[in-house]
């Protein structure tokens, strides 16, 4: 069964789309939306994965990072922590309601996916990351308020910052669940 709705997570209503296996499946995959992207994830990666592993008894959960997609804010306001504390809402959310839960993050998504580990020690079952960017480098020179654009899409230079104040192999190392990471080899970001 699919659907869609909509939950308050920090004074903003999340857009999400959540996929239940039949019967009384205890799994589910928390997906995180990389940067200028949303809950249907690249050439609507995440639709077809969300269905497929529906199929398999597995549910997953979709979700618009504030300001992405059909959630509320505006994209130039971004902010970096902001996407991981969203993250921890929902895995916390299943994990107290006594659900196995995984985290699949791409591209930024992955980042703050990875990021979100941290504070989720012991409540996830798995972590997958779809070329994440492990160790960003665009803030040297900007200022927090500084507008970055990237494709037709803008946000302040504080996102930027914020991200690459993670430290994405410390997060590894204290990660407490399995992982697997995807990169591409002509990825250009990596």
């Amino acid at each position: 069964m699919e659907r869609a709705g909509f939950e308050l997570v920090g004074g903003r209503r999340i857009a999400y789309a959540r996929h239940d296996a039949q019967g009384d499946p205890r799994a589910i995959v928390v997906m995180a939306h990389g940067f200028k992207s949303s809950k249907i994830g690249p050439s609507r990666y995440f639709v077809a994965l969300a269905r497929t592993l529906a199929a398999r008894g597995v549910s997953t959960f979709r979700f618009d990072q504030p300001g992405s997609g059909d959630s509320e804010g505006d994209f130039d306001n971004s902010s970096f922590v902001t996407w991981t504390r969203t993250i921890e809402h929902f895995v916390r959310a299943f994990d107290d309601a006594g659900l196995r839960v995984a985290l699949l993050g791409q591209s930024m998504g992955g980042t703050a996916a990875m990021a979100a580990t941290a504070a989720l020690a012991g409540r996830l079952r798995g972590v997958a990351l779809w070329s994440p960017g492990p160790m960003l480098d665009r803030s040297e020179q900007l200022d927090a308020d500084t507008w970055v654009e990237e494709d037709g899409q803008r946000v302040r230079g504080a996102f930027w910052r914020e991200a690459e104040a993670v430290d994405f192999l410390h997060c590894l190392q204290r990660l407490d669940a399995p992982a697997y990471m995807v990169f591409g080899t002509a990825d250009h970001l990596i």
